[in-house]
């Protein structure tokens, strides 16, 4: 008897086209890309915090940054089958940043949330999602006699 079973397989294709010389790509969600010198973060805990921005001969802090074109942020996804809902969302990265600690006069290191990718969700309606729990141990049985 099994009582750790290997997750379930998703959905993925196995291989990518035998030549992409025959194919386009072309993104789902544009995306920006670029260096941002941010002024306000939020923290890991959810704290709103002002970011140390150059002084005492140090230099701006600027955060490598990817998220969705606004005119596509919370709008259906691009080239996708008939049927299907979805919609272009940004997702954070936790970054480290050297942030202001204004009541104590001084700077501290704090993990950040910076944008950092441009996703394609798709919404499922509650009713049709399944949750596989085959390959969930339940304890339980381990202790049943």
């Amino acid at each position: 008897m099994h009582l750790l079973r290997a997750p379930a397989r998703r959905h993925c294709p196995a291989t990518f086209p035998p030549s992409e010389n025959n194919y386009v790509r072309k993104d789902i969600c544009p995306q920006i890309i670029d260096w941002l010198p941010l002024n306000e973060a939020i923290t890991l805990e959810g704290e709103k915090v002002s970011i140390f921005q150059g002084a005492f001969g140090w230099g701006k802090q600027y955060f490598y940054s990817v998220r969705c074109d606004p005119a596509c942020e919370g709008r259906p996804c691009l080239h996708m089958q008939p049927g299907v809902e979805s919609r272009c969302e940004t997702r954070y990265n936790l970054v480290p940043a050297i942030i202001a600690d204004e009541e104590a006069g001084d700077v501290a290191w704090k993990m950040i949330r910076v944008p950092g990718q441009c996703v394609c969700a798709q919404l499922v309606a509650k009713e049709t999602v399944h949750h596989n729990n085959a390959n969930v141990l339940d304890i339980t049985k381990l202790f049943r006699g």
